[in-house]
């Protein structure tokens, strides 16, 4: 299942040409995070855990240089600093440590 961001924190629309994503591939008892960030392939490792808890770490990026998109930086940092998630049918958001929103995805396929 692929996650395409949309919303940055709770105003910022994502206006890349290329889909900033996600994806949560299960690798023993670990899911292995995979995407990109619109320009830069993502690859780490994530965690579910009670209460709707996520943890994302060994989070690495390629590092192209990618004019015109501003707000690649944001994506890696925004799953970086993910704490907790809400699920609602075909929609995530991640919600930081002091319950701020980082973001929202649609789910793809």
């Amino acid at each position: 299942m692929r996650w395409e961001l949309t919303l940055i924190g709770t105003d910022e629309w994502w206006k890349g040409e290329r889909k900033a994503y996600f994806s949560l591939l299960p690798k023993g008892k670990i899911l292995q995070l995979v995407g990109s960030d619109g320009c830069n392939t993502l690859q780490g490792e994530a965690t579910l855990g009670h209460e709707r808890r996520l943890v994302v770490s060994d989070l690495a990026t390629t590092r192209m240089a990618c004019p015109g998109l501003p707000q690649s930086p944001q994506v890696a940092e925004l799953l970086s600093q993910a704490y907790r998630y809400l699920l609602d049918h075909d929609r995530l958001v991640l919600m930081g440590r002091d319950g701020h929103v980082l973001g929202g995805f649609k789910r793809q396929g």
